[in-house]
């Protein structure tokens, strides 16, 4: 009995190692890329505590993420246009036009919802209502760049965002100055632009780092930031979830838990068409979805479903409307939630986009564009779960998708 004994621990014990094993080597990345964000905060509260760092120094900090996200940038043109020709390649016509309209039903019903959401909270919670002195944005000067600049600008175009963009067009980087400032602040002369737990890293320490005054997360900011993140727990933890299931006749849990080095990968980069292979390697190889359907769906997705975008955009506007003590009627809250919706579809995959769309959001109550830096200090921190949001709301779209066309595709497969 004894030896029995003996032998069923030791066979249950190496049972459990083998376990323990596969796990760890199937979500190795996930695993590496969530310590990356945990070391990227540490270090980056840890080096702003040791000093006073100007721009340049932080754009030190934030090269190697810089890098990682021109990288992935890089992938996603080519990624696109080959996911699309390869998906309806594969499907007849008519099925490639159901396929399409069953997925901008569920972007736009689940982009409206997000809002209806969003204005719900912010009109309840009235973040904005009080006093709050914003910093006016001040002029800048350019002056030409450094050695080190032109050093670094030779490695940022050995990784062009764009193939096309890097035959017609090179980075190269201007100094610009507060005129009240000694400060160097940078900008880039073009349109727009795994290593992964590195390029995250350094990502999020040079954000943290680059933050003036982590103070102004109190008060109004705070309470800002606050209802955003209520809004997007709800819409990511009950509404999509609860949709998902309702159609699929499913629980989403496994779903979701299939998608985190995806969700991971997002709140690191900020960036839902970076995240674009790593979603799409999630679900065909995770949650088993169909190819034909993830290459179809999440290339659309990525650039014109974006919820987390949509309620922000919402959120924003009236949070600013709230500060200037501007009221609102229902027509100009009707006309938000139409605004937004259109904003959320026009901003671009790549980070703090949402605050280039915001502007127009602001032009249709009377509001100032300047008035978009309010939230500005803040943007890089929300617009990370943004992003997730809006990767997860594409994945559950793909999967819903792909629930509903199953029959056809198996139709198509005999």
């Amino acid at each position: 009995m004894d030896l029995q004994d003996n032998k069923e621990l030791s066979l249950s014990v190496q049972s459990k190692r083998k376990k323990r094993e596969t796990f760890i080597r199937q979500n190795l990345l996930t695993l590496l890329t969530f310590l990356a964000v945990i070391i990227g905060i540490s270090i980056g509260f840890g080096l702003r505590e040791a000093k006073t760092w100007t721009k340049r120094e932080v754009m030190y900090v934030y090269f190697p993420g810089e890098l990682f996200l021109r990288i992935l940038r890089c992938l996603t043109l080519p990624l696109i246009m080959s996911s699309l020709i390869s998906s309806v390649g594969n499907l007849d016509t008519k099925l490639s036009g159901k396929i399409g309209l069953r997925a901008i039903c569920y972007y736009l019903i689940t982009t409206v919802l997000a809002i209806i959401l969003g204005i719900v909270l912010v009109v309840s919670i009235r973040p904005g209502a009080g006093n709050f002195d914003d910093k006016e944005l001040v002029e800048k000067s350019a002056r030409e760049s450094t050695t080190a600049d032109a050093l670094m600008d030779i490695v940022r175009n050995l990784f062009p965002p764009n193939l096309f963009q890097a035959t017609i067009e090179q980075y190269k980087t201007v100094i610009t100055h507060p005129e009240s400032s000694e400060n160097d602040t940078f900008r880039e002369n073009v349109t727009e632009g795994r290593f992964t737990p590195i390029g995250v890293l350094f990502l999020i320490a040079a954000k943290l780092i680059e933050m003036e005054d982590l103070s102004a997360v109190a008060g109004q900011l705070g309470l800002f930031t606050l209802t955003i993140l209520t809004g997007f727990l709800i819409h990511s933890v009950i509404i999509l979830p609860a949709v998902y299931s309702i159609i699929t006749k499913t629980w989403p849990f496994t779903f979701i838990y299939n998608m985190s080095q995806s969700l991971i990968t997002a709140f690191g980069t900020a960036s839902s068409s970076a995240t674009l292979p790593v979603t799409i390697s999630c679900l065909e190889q995770k949650n088993k979805v169909d190819a034909r359907i993830s290459r179809f769906c999440l290339p659309i997705g990525a650039t014109i479903n974006m919820d987390g975008t949509a309620l922000y955009e919402a959120v924003a506007a009236i949070f600013v409307a709230q500060f200037r003590n501007v009221s609102l009627t229902a027509g100009k809250i009707i006309a938000i939630s139409i605004t937004s919706t259109a904003a959320s579809i026009g901003a671009a995959g790549i980070p703090q986009a949402a605050l280039v769309t915001m502007v127009l959001v602001l032009n249709v109550v009377g509001l100032p564009p300047e008035d978009a830096t309010l939230v500005f200090v803040l943007d890089w921190f929300i617009d990370r779960f943004r992003t997730a949001v809006n990767v997860l709301g594409d994945a559950f779209g793909a999967g819903i998708v792909a629930h509903l066309s199953s029959k056809e595709l198996q139709v198509i497969d005999i």
